[in-house]
């Protein structure tokens, strides 16, 4: 071991705490043993961009990268601290304009990723956060079900693709399983520049949370 790296091929110690990966529901999606530190590489849009992964970050089989990674990164994957509230998903506070603002080019970050298949990436994020904040993201996701996060990662891939070989068919179904209904609804409030109620003209005037 040498400058604090660790070379290819030396194991991780086997008393480390706790890793996301050691939950079952997890073990077919990260790669890192506990997570990887990375820095913001670039922007494809106001949702979208390219991480790049450090040397020396420890893969599940206990060996460690010898090369930079790339890594596709979509906001709904982006976890930040706000004072008194805690750790929360980016949107849900901040308007997606703010993205850049909050994570500009170079900012160093935390992440895990699964394996994918595309054209500039060989990694998509399943979370983007500070270092800090990596343990108290695993903690939440553990109490929580990962139905939501699967389909996310899904659809978004499926928006990556298609931003790579602009075929509307790579889209996959924002609503799968689902029945969709149209109905008429105004615009009820906004409590973000992002989110908003919305409320139904028919029936029972119901309200419905929207984003843009």
């Amino acid at each position: 071991q040498e400058g604090g790296k660790v070379g290819m091929g030396q194991k991780v110690d086997k008393k480390a705490p706790f890793l996301l990966g050691s939950d079952p529901k997890f073990n077919s999606q990260t790669v890192f043993s506990n997570g990887a530190s990375a820095k913001v590489n670039s922007f494809l849009n106001d949702e979208i961009g390219i991480l790049t992964v450090f040397p020396g970050n420890i893969v599940k089989s206990g060996e460690a990268i010898s090369n930079t990674r790339s890594v596709y990164f979509h906001i709904d994957q982006v976890w930040i601290k706000t004072g008194s509230i805690g750790l929360h998903q980016f949107r849900e506070m901040y308007p997606t304009k703010d993205l850049k603002k909050k994570f500009p080019v170079d900012k160093k970050v935390w992440c895990d990723v699964r394996r994918i298949r595309s054209e500039e990436a060989e990694f998509q994020a399943i979370v983007v956060c500070g270092e800090d904040e990596f343990g108290e993201w695993q903690q939440q996701q553990l109490n929580t079900a990962d139905t939501f996060l699967q389909h996310s990662l899904e659809f978004n891939l499926s928006v990556i693709k298609y931003m790579e070989t602009r075929k509307r068919e790579c889209i996959c179904d924002p609503f799968p399983g689902k029945s969709v209904v149209t109905m008429e609804a105004k615009v009820h409030e906004y409590f973000s520049l992002d989110v908003g109620f919305l409320k139904l003209c028919e029936g029972d005037s119901g309200v419905i949370l929207f984003h843009i």
